[in-house]
């Protein structure tokens, strides 16, 4: 079997629209440079996703490295490096953040799930937070996805959900045109690594 990737796409700022790059170096944790940064809801204790906080499907890293920046829907950016990064993007989502860099996947506390109220109160309606499933809809098997899952909030050395690698295929985007014919199918938002590639 072979595959033509028709798109590489590069997410420096997990849950945040990426951008699509000419080429991509990988390693055993993913594409080298994806979601080194994270940020942190300081008031539930987690990483902030874009299920909890759908703003951040609008937000846009731009730029790399010490340059890195976030584009806001209204066409501000805001550097990351700024002293007041956090409070400025704190206060367009909504809640208290930190800005949280990848650490050496040895660091396991990094990597933990800290204690969230909300956990401890309910654990399945928790879930179906963390996970985007509506009352009623069935939870995943979480037996596939290894013991891990339960400890790290990402594993170890990546700030991925969950593998290293999203690989969005032209099948899978007609499958979804066909079940969806209403919506509008954006490759952006599922930020997958390799986009459009025909298998």
């Amino acid at each position: 079997m072979t595959m033509r990737v028709a798109e590489l796409w590069s997410h420096p700022v997990k849950s945040l629209v990426g951008t699509s790059v000419d080429t991509a170096s990988f390693d055993p944790f993913g594409m080298v440079g994806d979601r080194v940064i994270a940020f942190r809801d300081l008031r539930r204790g987690r990483l902030a996703g874009s299920r909890q906080y759908p703003a951040l499907a609008q937000w846009k890293a731009v730029g790399s490295g010490e340059h890195l920046a976030v584009e806001l829907p209204d066409g501000s950016t805001v550097q990351l490096s700024d002293d007041r990064a956090t409070e400025l993007l704190g206060e367009a989502l909504g809640t208290d953040i930190a800005i949280e860099h990848l650490a050496p996947a040895e660091q396991l506390d990094s990597y933990r799930r800290r204690p969230d109220p909300d956990a401890a109160a309910d654990p399945e309606g928790y879930l179906r937070d963390v996970l985007g499933r509506e009352a009623g809809e069935p939870l995943p098997d979480f037996a596939k996805f290894g013991p891990s899952i339960l400890e790290f909030e990402t594993p170890p050395g990546t700030f991925v959900d969950c593998f290293p690698v999203l690989i969005l295929t032209t099948s899978a985007l007609r499958s979804m045109a066909a079940a969806l014919p209403d919506s509008v199918i954006d490759v952006r938002r599922f930020r997958p690594k390799i986009g459009r590639a025909h298998v």
